[in-house]
């Protein structure tokens, strides 16, 4: 091929000689731009629709990621709980003598994995592993799935990742609240344990003294002659020097000597419930002191208007004296 450059005034005509070969090679690399060309924008068009659903897509994972991150925040919470319920359950064992559960709570293990993937870990539609469930089956919707999904098909897999993220929520809420309620019902079986205990050990159930019963409570002939007599307490006969102990939890308001009585014990035990212990030899507590249940607190004597060795003891509740063979077990 010639080409001719011709001026349009003055100048010289250049002749320009183009091999057939040169030609070809133009030829050829302007068909291939072409073909290129329409190959990328054709791709460009059929890519818009799913750049898009791609970007849907990692929006509905941002917020399903911030979603896993508060049910991970929930589930902490709830592990807490569940931890707070098993230490107010070891304790309430405790206080009723019961032995402590063998092996970890359910409850626990369960919390520290929720998901299956764990938390953290691999809750269904996380950024980190978005093809992955709880048993590592495919998760509609991942970003792997994308591209034989149609749009219609991803809008569907991502609302059903979302009503997955609504039940657990939904599911958290409850736990939390039934956890919140066993919490609160165990904290009042405790304290109500804590103050029956303390009302049984309070109670004047502990007999006193070994020793033989020689009196009863109520009337009597009186081993001093005249008739008979009311008789305000119990006679325990013991030899002398033998420890007498406290019948229940107390407080002693009075050890000293008591006109009748002699050396004598008198320890309240709350409830309206107190006790007396008379004619002892020797007093091993002082007022104002508190004794517990089984403490000893004096010896048997025969201190005071006696016939020989023996405890004179006595129960009132209320201010009434009782029997104290009907307290005793």
């Amino acid at each position: 091929m010639t080409l001719l450059v011709i001026p349009n005034y003055y100048g010289r005509v250049t002749n320009l000689r183009i091999p057939g070969w040169v030609l070809k090679i133009a030829v050829g690399t302007a068909i291939a731009i072409l073909a290129v060309s329409t190959h990328l924008f054709v791709s460009n068009l059929q890519l818009r629709p799913k750049a898009k659903d791609y970007e849907k897509l990692k929006a509905d994972n941002r917020r399903h990621q911030q979603e896993i991150m508060r049910l991970k925040q929930e589930a902490e919470t709830i592990l807490d709980r569940i931890q707070a319920l098993e230490e107010l359950d070891r304790q309430v064992r405790e206080l009723v003598d019961l032995p402590p559960r063998k092996g970890k709570s359910s409850l626990g293990e369960g919390a520290g994995s929720v998901g299956g993937g764990g938390i953290p870990g691999g809750i269904p539609g996380a950024v980190d592993s978005p093809s992955q469930g709880p048993q590592g089956e495919k998760v509609p919707g991942s970003a792997k799935a994308l591209d034989s999904s149609s749009p219609r098909a991803l809008d569907s897999s991502v609302d059903e990742s979302s009503r997955v993220l609504r039940e657990v929520a939904t599911d958290f809420d409850r736990l939390n609240a039934l956890l919140e309620q066993q919490v609160v019902n165990l904290e009042r079986l405790k304290t109500l344990i804590i103050s029956r205990r303390k009302y049984l050990a309070a109670l004047p159930t502990r007999w006193p003294v070994r020793g033989i019963i020689t009196s009863r409570f109520g009337y009597r002939r009186s081993p001093f002659g005249g008739g008979k007599e009311f008789h305000d307490g119990l006679d325990i006969a013991a030899s002398i020097g033998t420890p007498v102990v406290a019948a229940g939890n107390g407080r002693v308001i009075f050890a000293s000597w008591l006109a009748g009585y002699g050396r004598s014990v008198i320890i309240d035990h709350g409830y309206g419930y107190r006790t007396q212990y008379s004619h002892a030899s020797s007093i091993l507590v002082r007022r104002g002191e508190t004794v517990k249940k089984g403490e000893l607190i004096a010896r048997v004597g025969s201190t005071g208007r006696s016939t020989g060795p023996h405890l004179h003891f006595m129960i009132s509740v209320n201010g009434k004296l009782v029997d104290p063979l009907g307290v005793l077990p």
